[in-house]
């Protein structure tokens, strides 16, 4: 495993993480709101790496990349970031999964540099717009009141809302949300360390870059109509953080796309059912 640390918009440092076969065909991952590379354990911990040149990367503001004030709300920046990773490891086309709100950022780099240097996207649970009414109706209610409360700076009230998002009742289980190697282990619930491990990478990502994340207006459905590389949908359709809605959103914008619905599948399907996630992404990236 090698690790980079590349210079993303704005002279911002990124923390990158690269593993797999250096010759093969390359996969880029890009994780969600208050996550970070780990999120992505199940992939480059896994067969793919035999095959494809995995690099997964921690977003701005999030995991080891720096995490200054003030600079979550251009596309240009996130844009940037993207194209900095693709362009200094020379990603050649590479497949890119984007998970949550991995979504936006990438339709921030599709907005600014296009689709040329892609080869194709598979877009996970993802969110695809924020700040609007629309958008309010694919995001979870209980989810975004937990979310909300750990973007305070009152470090109680912000664990809660850790805890909250993590924990809560409405099927958003601390099992889905932290099952990172239980398909490996052949258990049913995560062990003590997976469960710190999401617990703790959530916790390092500062309160005020949960909240300027969100704190952006802005929909993306005239970027998605006009995809033209090839596009998989992977959704579960028990999703109470990104609501099952969005991923029939993004199936009608994108008629050609590739739509995989998974069946009692909460909204972190990586880790939930990797086996699943692994096999599709490797077929997809095959034959595009």
């Amino acid at each position: 495993m090698k690790t980079y640390t590349i210079t993303g918009g704005g002279g911002l440092q990124l923390h990158v993480v690269e593993d797999g076969n250096p010759c093969g065909p390359p996969l880029l991952f890009i994780h969600g709101w208050s996550q970070s590379y780990l999120a992505w354990v199940n992939q480059f911990n896994s067969s793919l790496t035999r095959n494809f040149r995995v690099v997964t990367m921690d977003n701005r503001g999030h995991g080891l990349s720096d995490k200054p004030r003030d600079v979550y709300g251009e596309s240009k920046l996130w844009a940037d970031d993207i194209n900095s990773v693709i362009t200094e490891l020379t990603l050649d086309r590479p497949i890119v999964s984007v998970w949550s709100y991995g979504g936006m950022v990438i339709c921030d780099y599709i907005r600014v540099h296009g689709e040329t240097n892609l080869g194709g996207v598979n877009f996970v649970s993802a969110l695809t717009k924020v700040g609007t009414e629309s958008a309010k109706k694919v995001i979870g209610e209980e989810f975004f009141a937990n979310a909300i409360r750990s973007m305070s700076e009152n470090t109680e009230e912000c664990i809660m809302g850790i805890e909250g998002y993590l924990w809560h009742k409405a099927r958003i289980s601390f099992r889905r949300a932290t099952s990172l190697v239980k398909a490996q282990k052949g258990s049913t619930e995560p062990g003590i360390d997976e469960s710190y491990l999401v617990f703790g990478y959530n916790v390092i990502v500062p309160p005020f870059v949960r909240a300027q994340l969100f704190a952006r207006t802005l929909e993306n459905d005239d970027v998605l109509r006009n995809i033209t590389v090839p596009v998989l949908i992977s959704h579960g359709d028990k999703d109470e953080v990104v609501l099952p809605l969005a991923g029939e959103q993004l199936a009608a914008l994108i008629p050609r796309a590739k739509y995989s619905v998974y069946e009692n599948g909460g909204h972190s399907l990586p880790s939930e059912n990797p086996k699943r996630f692994n096999q599709e992404l490797r077929r997809f990236a095959l034959n595009t």
